[in-house]
């Protein structure tokens, strides 16, 4: 049997066209007389609902174990608020901890560095230079005297060399202890580099340390409804996934349209909506063509029929949200308008 059979009806002048599969036919067929032969035709196939632009799959670190769930299966959930804690929080909280208090010791060892020694040092070494200052003034004066009386003869001229030698060790000693207090002053650059690549070092550690802790608490990407919980504490989370989010505010059909009948849709056209869990109809708009071919999902994959044909997505928003909300990833009847 061909993948699509066609089904030539002539009476009264009429002539119809039957076509099987997701297209023009798809379970209503199409027909139209032979003067409207050139009248464009709608578009029906299947389709899944989906919530806002699509169901995301909040997940974890593989095999991690949930600790905390804050949430529950219907939730509204804001982006960035908190939705579980994993196993090794308390652990990944104390690591940040330490490192943060690493941090705050290397700041402090920055501005030690920077402010040379401490102040009881310095001031202890301006205190040995006055004493110095007032032992050169007093060598000097007694220089002084001892010079008039060597010149009337009335003073060895051993004792005037000792006063002269005890005024310049005396100015030695001052220049010493001058040079010590400048260079207690004095800000190293090296000890000032050590410590700020010390301090570089401990907020690279808390930066991986607060990425450790982020690991291990999980929030939402963005504004949505729980959907579905696929971990619960003490589960290890796996493939599925933490849980399903999806915005239910704006709900969406996606519909899967042959490559064939892809020229006869166009965004911006109307759609019409049937299906199970809601009564009568609902209109929608589509508002996107998917630009990847992919595999129909609908339909059972089989070589004989016209469900294996290469599909493209069609993306129609919903007028009337609140009838399926409900209804995610349900499947649906879609005929698009020409």
């Amino acid at each position: 049997m061909q993948a699509r059979s066609l089904v030539l009806l002539c009476t009264n002048g009429w002539l119809g066209i039957v076509a099987a599969g997701c297209g023009t036919g798809h379970g209503q067929p199409d027909v139209v007389s032979a003067g409207n032969a050139a009248q464009p035709l709608g578009v029906t196939c299947l389709g899944r609902i989906t919530p806002g632009n699509r169901v995301i799959k909040v997940s974890a670190p593989p095999q991690s174990i949930v600790k905390q769930l804050r949430v529950r299966r219907g939730s509204q959930v804001r982006a960035g608020q908190e939705l579980a804690i994993l196993r090794d929080f308390d652990m990944a909280a104390a690591a940040l901890a330490e490192a943060e208090s690493d941090v705050a010791v290397a700041e402090s060892a920055v501005a030690q560095a920077m402010a040379g020694e401490k102040p009881a040092a310095v001031a202890a070494q301006e205190a040995a230079v006055h004493s110095q200052e007032a032992a050169l003034l007093n060598a000097q004066k007694d220089l002084a005297r001892k010079q008039d009386l060597f010149h009337d003869g009335l003073l060895p001229g051993a004792d005037f060399d000792a006063a002269r030698l005890a005024v310049e060790t005396a100015r030695q000693g001052l220049l010493r202890e001058n040079e010590l207090l400048r260079s207690l002053k004095q800000v190293r650059t090296e000890d000032v580099q050590v410590a700020e690549k010390k301090l570089a070092a401990a907020k690279a550690k808390e930066t991986y340390a607060r990425a450790a802790l982020n690991q291990n608490r999980i929030v939402a990407p963005e504004d949505g409804t729980v959907l579905e919980i696929h971990a619960y504490p003490g589960e290890a989370v796996s493939s599925d996934g933490l849980l399903d989010l999806g915005n239910l505010g704006r709900m969406y059909v996606e519909a899967e349209v042959y490559i064939s009948d892809l020229p006869r849709v166009r965004e911006g056209a109307g759609a019409t909506i049937t299906g199970q869990g809601f009564s009568g109809t609902i209109s929608g708009k589509v508002v996107e063509i998917l630009r990847q071919a992919s595999d129909n999902r609908l339909y059972p994959t089989d070589a004989f029929t016209a469900a294996d044909k290469r599909v493209l997505g069609v993306r129609i928003r919903l007028d009337d949200a609140t009838r399926v909300q409900h209804l995610s990833n349900a499947e649906v009847s879609v005929r698009i308008e020409p």
